[in-house]
């Protein structure tokens, strides 16, 4: 199923971000299994902004949520090499 009219509907909010340079939070929600994800990934590839989008692992430990986020956000673009550079190197222990 086409996520087409979504799409279109969110990258008029990334246009008024690019042309005002004022970032926006927008929250998606609906039913589980229906694309939620799938269309905020979607839409990051598209744009070619910088972003980190991260999802949580339904059974995962505190530990390892930390774990997973840390490296989200060290390989997302959203990061300048300088605020990458001040991230711990691994990931803090004991969740």
């Amino acid at each position: 199923m086409g996520r087409s009219a979504e799409l279109r509907r969110i990258s008029k909010r990334v246009d008024e971000i690019r042309r005002t340079g004022q970032g926006r939070s927008l929250a998606i929600r609906g039913r589980r299994q229906v694309g939620k994800s799938r269309l905020v990934q979607e839409l990051c590839n598209r744009t070619g902004l910088p972003c980190c989008f991260h999802t949580a692992v339904k059974g995962a430990s505190a530990t390892e949520a930390v774990g997973l986020f840390h490296r989200t956000l060290r390989e997302s673009t959203l990061l300048t090499e300088t605020a990458r550079n001040l991230l711990p190197a691994a990931a803090p222990a004991g969740g």
